[in-house]
């Protein structure tokens, strides 16, 4: 069993895996770029090691994710989320198909092209079915957060607090950290800002602990 982390935020969520790990030195070599966030090596690596046509479903969300903090050009990248959110359908793994839809509803959120970012959302939620799990906590968290980065801070503050009340449900601090970390960044946005303050310090304090 392994667990991939998003380290570009610290730890704030991470993405629950499942999956084996192949020994060969390929992909040893690959995740270590990935660990150590040299995001342009880890690609490459990837790429060598089968890319999207080749590598177990683990590592293909790793790769998604590097090309994310390469500031690989949009299309690029949202290529990369439907690519893995087809292989993880037709590998029967729902949840990682949730998860890759509702990164492409932020990033579609935050091109502003609101109407895919829905169609995105509905699908994810569809992935998961009616099950309340940690994936929809992160995919609320997601959401506020693509509403933040998009300047909606009243819409990204009420997400927010859904995916943290979401989040104590289903024993997800990390998107519950990242919940609190969107609820300092509204109220500092709102002029707020002993209220912005302290919630930045809790956000942090639920990082480190957890």
């Amino acid at each position: 069993m392994g667990t991939v982390t998003d380290p570009a935020f610290g730890g704030l969520w991470q993405a629950g895996l499942v999956g084996s790990h192949s020994t060969t030195d390929g992909l040893v070599l690959a995740r270590s770029h990935y660990d150590a966030r040299n995001w342009l090596e880890a690609i490459d690596a990837f790429e060598e090691a089968g890319g999207f046509e080749g590598l177990e479903l683990p590592d293909l969300e790793r790769l998604a994710w590097a090309r994310l903090w390469t500031l690989t050009p949009a299309t690029e990248c949202l290529d990369a989320f439907e690519r893995l959110e087809a292989a993880a359908v037709r590998q029967d793994d729902q949840k990682m198909a949730g998860r890759a839809a509702f990164e492409q509803a932020r990033m579609h959120g935050m091109l502003e092209n609101e109407s895919v970012s829905q169609s995105c959302w509905a699908r994810g939620v569809a992935h998961l079915g009616d099950e309340e799990c940690p994936e929809i906590a992160l995919g609320l968290a997601l959401a506020a957060l693509g509403l933040s980065i998009g300047g909606d801070t009243e819409a990204a503050v009420a997400m927010a607090e859904e995916a943290i009340t979401t989040a104590q449900r289903v024993g997800e601090p990390t998107a519950e950290a990242v919940g609190v970390y969107l609820l300092g960044v509204g109220a500092c946005n709102s002029g707020d800002t002993e209220t912005g303050l302290r919630e930045l310090g809790r956000a942090m304090s639920l990082s480190l602990i957890h």
